[in-house]
């Protein structure tokens, strides 16, 4: 099993050049992503406020989730026996399932550029 926790997954959101690229990309997969962004982030901002979606992209959770099950070079791993609290925290505790996980980034702006790239493949 491997997971990439909050401490690697909940880093990563695109910005400046590197979401322009997204953002004004005509490549199917960009555009749709950037349609459905658009519209979720124009129902949750404020009235008078500019929407994220012309600026940035939210956290991008689930991007590690998957290119952990083809690749892992852009972050350090680890295995070490994990347990969910009850209070939903994940933590080490010996004798638990042993788990691989993502416990940091190596080069998060090489993943970005992936990202990017895979993103906005005709």
């Amino acid at each position: 099993m491997t997971i990439t926790p909050l401490d690697t997954c909940g880093l990563v959101h695109l910005t400046g050049e590197k979401y322009r690229k997204v953002r004004d990309s005509k490549a199917p997969v960009a555009a749709a992503i950037i349609e459905n962004y658009r519209l979720w982030a124009d129902a949750r901002k404020k009235k008078d406020q500019p929407s994220e979606a012309e600026s940035r992209s939210s956290t991008l959770f689930d991007t590690v989730a998957v290119y952990l099950a083809f690749a892992d070079q852009f972050c350090a791993m680890e295995t070490a026996g994990l347990r969910v609290t009850d209070d939903g925290f994940t933590r080490i505790e010996p004798g638990a399932k042993q788990v691989r996980f993502a416990a940091s980034w190596k080069d998060m702006g090489a993943f970005e550029d992936l990202l990017v790239e895979r993103l906005t493949k005709p």
